[in-house]
């Protein structure tokens, strides 16, 4: 039936248990399993070319990778634990529903397993919820875990 699942995470709780339910569904069916984390593009306003050089972009860049290691840490060692095969990507600076489908579609990925609720912000409830985006431009079944 399915042969790759895709799990987006984002370090929350709701993503532990969206982790968890993908690596059980992809050991249950014999498939393997792409764990992904995308962090945004940084939003900021500089005053002046000086405000911009102040090295702002390469810090949250740094501490973006720092962060989806840890998070993609999580999703690997369910997997091993489970003896699902298991891929881990990261992309950084896109839209966060465009970045977990673009790794859906680039690995072949036939169903996506996202937590209902992540990291909410201001952004989120002025925009609509990242997994709302998804679930009205994927392709795929998603799966949504609350």
């Amino acid at each position: 039936m399915y042969k790759t699942v895709l799990v987006a995470t984002d370090g929350t709780e709701n993503s532990l248990t969206a982790i968890r339910d993908a690596v059980a569904l992809a050991a249950s069916l014999g498939a393997s399993l792409v764990g992904v984390h995308v962090a945004p593009p940084l939003r900021f306003y500089a005053a002046s070319p000086a405000d911009a050089a102040l090295g702002l972009e390469e810090d949250y860049e740094r501490s973006c990778r720092e962060a989806a290691e840890q998070y993609l840490e999580q999703v690997q060692v369910a997997a091993e634990a489970a003896d699902v095969p298991c891929t881990l990507r990261f992309r950084f600076g896109e839209e966060i529903a465009d970045g977990i489908l673009g790794v859906a579609a680039e690995d072949a990925c036939d169903v996506l397993v996202m937590a209902s609720r992540g990291r909410g912000n201001l952004a989120s409830l002025l925009l609509g919820s990242e997994t709302r985006k998804v679930l009205s431009h994927a392709r795929l079944p998603v799966l949504v875990v609350r």
